[in-house]
């Protein structure tokens, strides 16, 4: 006995345009193709259903309840050039894929482990509660150094961390069944890394399909392959009908990710860091140089430079007032070469006038 064919599709479709823009300037036949990009199972078009019904502009209200699902549609209908409103958290204010928190607000996933932490018992660092000791709060790293948490492997005798329990004993993580399988991507035997892929994947394939944008065997867009579709062949998730693991915990979209954010929003923070801890007149001043440093065309390495680099603490000495902001500050500071970068800079972006040539 089959199912009768489901209407949200065309239902979403009919309300989003009802709706005005963006999603009449979309069409309806490219409405609807966005639409099966973003949630090719049909239960999941069954959810997008139930809101947007209950919604009378999901483009401009900002509502905080909207499923994660609408706000990473949200993003990309904004990437694509058209004005929304996309929900931000209601603690840190930040634009993140949203959720009900442990105290019942509309907030990110950062934020809602730092409402559920709790100081350990034993390290005193503010962490997620792993598991309680009398009571009191006790963080995984902690609980993992406990005497009580490694016990006897029965398949190797070795002491070790409780990976699987079996009838015949406790199982450490390396004797545990499953752990060594033909990976699907290369077919090699090797060791299990993730399983979220479409089945077994070994740590060497993991981290290509992590870490390499190529164009999909079935659509041809250029993107994460990271799945193995229902008849053996790899594709991107869409295609494979399966939720993206690789999806980014700020903007929602996915791509090659350093942790749980993707590179443009890790360089986006990491700079907006460095310059929250200057003075505002010299934020102000220095802004220009901001924006210059946001727009890097390459944010794998500017997420990774306002701790690296020795031009990094020449802005911010500048930010924080140790270090003036002029071309006679720059001709004393004791690192040359990151000086004459940021001069470069400065000058390029018009905060320092050219210095004139002997």
């Amino acid at each position: 006995m089959t199912s009768p064919p489901t209407t949200a599709l065309p239902d979403t479709v009919h309300h989003l345009l009802a709706q005005g823009e963006p999603w009449v300037s979309m069409g309806e036949s490219a409405l609807t193709e966005f639409i099966v990009e973003f949630a090719p199972a049909a239960v999941t078009r069954g959810h997008i259903a139930r809101y947007v019904r209950t919604t009378t502009d999901l483009a401009h209200a900002g509502d905080r309840m909207t499923p994660a699902i609408l706000q990473r549609m949200l993003r990309r209908v904004r990437d694509n050039g058209h004005a929304v409103v996309i929900p931000v958290c209601e603690r840190c204010g930040r634009e993140r894929i949203i959720g009900r928190g442990p105290d019942e607000r509309r907030v990110c996933k950062p934020c809602t482990d730092a409402l559920r932490a709790e100081n350990c018992v034993d390290c005193g660092q503010l962490r997620l509660v792993c598991t309680r000791r009398d009571g009191k709060p006790l963080c995984n790293n902690c609980r993992r150094r406990l005497p009580d948490a490694k016990k006897p492997c029965s398949r190797c005798g070795n002491a070790r961390l409780v990976h699987t329990t079996t009838p015949d004993g406790p199982l450490c993580p390396e004797c545990a069944p499953g752990k060594i399988e033909p990976c699907v991507h290369c077919g090699r035997t090797a060791r299990v890394r993730v399983r979220f892929t479409g089945g077994a994947t070994c740590s060497p394939c993991f981290d290509i399909i992590r870490g390499t944008r190529r164009p999909c065997p079935r659509c041809q867009r250029v993107t994460l392959v990271a799945s193995v579709a229902d008849d053996g062949t790899l594709a991107c998730t869409p295609c494979a009908g399966r939720p993206s693991p690789f999806i980014c915990a700020s903007c929602g979209i996915e791509d090659i990710r350093d942790g749980k954010w993707c590179f443009p929003c890790s360089a986006r923070d990491a700079v907006n860091d460095l310059f929250a801890a200057g003075i505002p007149e010299r934020r102000e001043l220095l802004e220009p140089l901001r924006v210059r440093l946001m727009n890097h065309p390459e944010p794998k390495s500017m997420s990774r430079w306002p701790k690296r680099s020795a031009s990094a603490r020449v802005i911010r000495d500048m930010l924080t007032g140790r270090l003036e902001i002029s071309h006679e500050a720059l001709d004393e500071h004791p690192i040359t070469q990151a000086a004459e970068l940021m001069r470069h800079a400065l000058t390029d972006v018009g905060v320092l006038p050219p210095r004139e040539q002997a």
